[in-house]
């Protein structure tokens, strides 16, 4: 399917790939402090945003066929893959599919494991529940989870209530299904980076640590009093943090 999707600046290019259940907006705060000479290609995954669908039922691996068609019909040869949360399973699943035409690797508050068998029948409860209620109210709890700051879990609570119904159930479905990235991360060659928040109770820090020491030519960086929102809660620092890493590829 096409995705809906927003570019800004000319030179090396960049997909920015949002976490669930958000959209492009998610990096809105981020873009001011990117330099120019970056390509920002910024879509809206299936099912988020103005990407709608009208059936909840795809994989991971559909999500990323969506990513390389954008790729094919702007005419981009390769790009660095930047994904915050399910976002960066969505670049695993590309770089697994396409590893010629990934540029680098950037994890935001993600990782490369399964779910466990407890975290996926968590996932398929909560899809059941939306059968019946809308998202703002059976995940009114998640906000809460994803920062500390006040102002971003506003923007959290605003996202549930634009979110679409089939997207977020085809997300939960999508990742509840998806399998182990080990295999992808290690075999990926170029520097890959990890961008992790210090008070993240979804991707916690022994998670981290863990997809750190796996594979080579890995940079990992852990941000202080940041939750799993790290381009909204220090947007500032993660765009810094972000060019460094595309700098390093750039220069390779």
């Amino acid at each position: 399917m096409k995705l809906f999707f927003l570019q800004q600046g000319k030179g090396f290019p960049v997909i920015l790939l949002h976490g669930y259940p958000f959209d492009h907006h998610l990096w809105d705060p981020l873009l001011p402090f990117l330099p120019a000479d970056i390509h920002c290609v910024i879509p809206d995954l299936r099912g988020f945003g103005a990407s709608i669908v009208v059936d909840s039922h795809y994989s991971l691996s559909d999500m990323a066929g969506d990513v390389i068609d954008l790729m094919d019909s702007i005419h981009l040869d390769g790009a660095v893959l930047a994904g915050h949360s399910m976002g960066g399973y969505v670049a695993l699943e590309i770089a697994g599919q396409i590893p010629e035409r990934v540029k680098g690797l950037a994890l935001i508050a993600s990782h490369i494991f399964p779910d466990s068998p407890e975290k996926a029948q968590e996932r398929r409860e909560t899809s059941a529940e939306l059968d019946s209620s809308p998202p703002a109210v059976v995940l009114s709890g998640m906000p809460n989870k994803l920062s500390q700051d006040e102002e971003v879990r506003s923007y959290c609570r605003y996202a549930l209530v634009a979110a679409d119904l089939y997207g977020i159930q085809g997300a939960l479905s999508a990742m509840a299904n998806r399998k182990s990235f080990e295999d992808t991360w290690r075999e990926f060659e170029l520097p890959k980076f990890i961008l992790a928040g210090e008070q993240d109770s979804f991707i916690t820090r022994e998670m981290s640590d863990r997809v750190a020491h796996l594979g080579r030519n890995v940079i990992y960086k852990v941000l202080q009093n940041s939750g799993h929102m790290l381009m909204r809660e220090k947007p500032q620092l993660v765009a810094e943090e972000l060019s460094q890493y595309i700098n390093l590829i750039r220069r390779n």
